[in-house]
């Protein structure tokens, strides 16, 4: 379970992803009306991004900049990674996956991934740090 402020949510399922020596996780989050995740990464430092599923938007990462209501995002990372899936998470228990990632101004993120050569998801994000939310373990 984790508090985000207000707002209480429970942890579903887990991607864990791999490329190269790179690893990293993606939390999937049960939240009334929408699809949320929270990805983490030591790349050296920790990143953490809560992400919001957007499937109204028709976009694909095929430009290096894309504008997002009013946002505009540069891409700054693509590639593609194996990924293993735990728990609750709508896909199968292993597979590939595509990604690409943009940067906007204040900690903004916009992604896109498409699993096992499906179409593409996009999402928006916002960076988050250690202590804006509590984590309560299971059991």
């Amino acid at each position: 379970m984790l508090d985000f402020g207000a707002e209480r949510t429970w942890i579903r399922g887990t991607i864990r992803l791999s490329e190269g020596g790179a690893t990293w996780a993606e939390h999937f989050l049960e939240v009334e009306g929408a699809r949320r995740w929270l990805s983490v990464e030591q790349d050296p430092d920790l990143q953490m991004v809560l992400w919001t599923g957007r499937p109204d938007l028709d976009l694909a990462p095929d430009r290096d900049t894309i504008e997002v209501d009013g946002v505009r995002y540069r891409l700054s990372e693509r590639g593609s990674a194996a990924y293993r899936s735990e728990g609750t998470t709508g896909l199968r228990p292993e597979g590939r996956v595509d990604y690409a990632d943009y940067e906007g101004p204040g900690g903004r993120r916009l992604s896109f991934e498409r699993f096992d050569r499906g179409g593409w998801e996009p999402s928006l994000g916002v960076t988050s740090v250690p202590g804006e939310f509590t984590i309560f373990p299971a059991g």
